[in-house]
């Protein structure tokens, strides 16, 4: 007859002796419920505390169980993610509420001279937006006055050449910034008449490229259908919205 081995306890907890794979030794322990030693008529239950048999080593790779930490490091990492984005629209708010009153303390002078100066203080960050501003004053007088301003000091018998330097800068600045805002200008005027072309044309894909072709696709009418697109979706026209977006997305591949 097989005699089993009687395995040692320990408070009643059956020990297996150490089993040794390489490096690693793995005990495994199991508590067995005697009810004071009465079965009252049933078996013994076992109920095991430790599950690390393996006698053949076939575990020691497998990763530990990380889900739940990996998920609890990515909700960490979102809800940083969400505080970060939260305070850079604070402060994009509060720099953009900033520079509109430094715009509106400042008053655009009438006068040409006094004009000149105004642009010579004005910081750069606010130069385009005081362009736009003052286009109407931006004529040839006022350009003929400069460049007036210019040659009396490059005669004077004590020229500034920082000065001289400044002006010239400022007068070639200005010419550019100005011939900028009138295409920009064209650009948006022109915006609302080609999409309504586009919207009548029976083929779209068709006049896109057309339009493509006759470099009318450009951020003034792109600027437009996303203003349309916008305006749909707060009068609740999804259907419009939709429609618009399409339009968009065919635009943008002819961007220029």
């Amino acid at each position: 007859m097989m005699m089993l081995a009687t395995l040692p306890s320990v408070g009643g907890v059956a020990v297996r002796p150490p089993v040794q794979h390489g490096s690693n030794t793995r005990v495994t322990a199991c508590r067995i419920n005697t009810m004071s030693g009465k079965s009252y008529g049933r078996k013994p239950s076992v109920r095991a505390n430790a599950a690390a048999w393996d006698p053949e080593g076939l575990y020691e790779k497998t990763p530990e169980m990380s889900g739940i930490i990996d998920r609890k490091l990515m909700g960490n990492r979102a809800d940083e993610d969400k505080k970060s984005k939260s305070v850079m629209e604070t402060f994009m708010a509060a720099h953009k509420e900033e520079v509109n009153m430094r715009r509106e303390s400042r008053i655009v002078p009438e006068d040409p001279y006094e004009l000149v100066e105004f642009f010579l203080e004005t910081e750069a960050t606010d130069m385009n937006f005081e362009v736009a501003r003052c286009r109407p004053k931006l004529d040839e007088d006022f350009f003929a006055l400069l460049n007036k301003q210019i040659g009396i000091e490059k005669i004077s018998p004590t020229p500034d050449e920082e000065r001289v330097t400044e002006l010239e800068m400022l007068r070639d600045y200005l010419t550019e910034a100005v011939e900028a805002v009138d295409t920009a200008t064209q650009q948006v005027s022109a915006a609302p008449e080609r999409l309504k072309s586009l919207l009548e044309a029976a083929n779209k894909k068709e006049k896109l490229r057309e339009m493509a072709s006759n470099g009318e696709i450009d951020q003034a009418f792109m600027d437009l259908l996303e203003q349309n697109i916008e305006g749909a979706q707060e009068a609740g026209r999804e259907d419009v919205a939709e429609f618009m977006t399409k339009v968009r997305q065919a635009a943008g591949k002819f961007m220029i």
